[in-house]
């Protein structure tokens, strides 16, 4: 492998919270029946239009994601933003993505290149598809070799949490479930469940924590759950002995993982 596809960046997270615990915030609607002020003081990773949750919180993100190439350039402003304006949480984007065309055909196009620029906390990487010899088959432990590419962006903090050290790893929000009415703009070939694979918005987004979350003119891939569920199973499978994943969230879909009550977690 070439010196420059490494991902030589990636070598100072590795096992910096050995030990310690973590909150991964997937988005979905379920978080605004959640206390989320219990996060304050803890260290939370977020994604995609995560940072809508501030208008309610004080706490930020600790570690931030963005992968999906139709969300990451939809979102890119505001995720440059959220990095500027929040020096202390660092944003993690692939260096590049393949970006899906409504011919059923795929270009890469440059991230890195279209941040306005360069920031510290702002930290790119090479990211391959689950079963490339650099990052194997779902769960890559040496992210200096690669990070892989996600069914659900819940997985790749999940992958780095791991490759951080954190022994806890407690799930909320991975509701896993998904409505596409009428109203969405579908495109390109169809998908497995029904729908075409790329979505725009017209109406609230009834999907996440936030209407505006994939809001009115919003562009974002159709969801494949069996994929997400497919992808958590092989994770949980490839965990090291040491590391514990619960599903702390409520009204989930997600079975892959052992349940615990979000609460009780603050009482230890």
């Amino acid at each position: 492998m070439a010196v420059g596809s490494l991902n030589l960046d990636l070598g100072k997270f590795r096992d910096i919270h050995k030990a310690a615990r973590a909150f991964i915030m997937a988005n979905g609607p379920s978080l605004n029946k959640m206390d989320l002020s219990y996060l304050d003081g803890e260290i939370v990773f977020g994604a995609n239009a995560g940072f809508l949750i501030y208008k309610h919180y004080a706490w930020k993100h600790k570690y931030f994601f963005c992968v999906d190439a139709r969300v990451v350039f939809d979102r890119l402003d505001d995720l440059f933003q959220l990095a500027l304006d929040n020096p202390d949480t660092v944003l993690f984007l692939p260096k590049s993505v393949n970006v899906l065309h409504e011919d059923g055909l795929s270009t890469v196009r440059s991230v890195e290149d279209e941040i306005p620029k360069k920031l510290q906390n702002i930290v790119f990487f090479n990211m391959y598809p689950i079963g490339d010899s650099r990052v194997g088959a779902g769960l890559c432990k040496n992210l200096i070799r690669g990070v892989t590419e996600p069914f659900t962006v819940t997985a790749t903090m999940i992958e780095f949490a791991v490759y951080m050290g954190f022994s806890e790893v407690y799930l909320i929000g991975a509701d896993t479930n998904y409505q596409i009415d009428s109203s969405v703009k579908q495109s390109g070939s169809m998908g497995p469940e029904g729908v075409k694979s790329l979505l725009i918005s017209t109406n609230d987004d009834p999907n996440h924590f936030d209407a505006s979350y994939f809001g009115p003119g919003r562009k974002w891939h159709a969801p494949n759950t069996n994929r997400m569920i497919a992808h958590y199973e092989r994770i949980k499978m490839l965990l090291p002995p040491q590391v514990r994943v619960w599903n702390a969230g409520i009204d989930s879909k997600l079975d892959a993982y052992e349940r615990c009550n979000f609460e009780s977690i603050f009482e230890k």
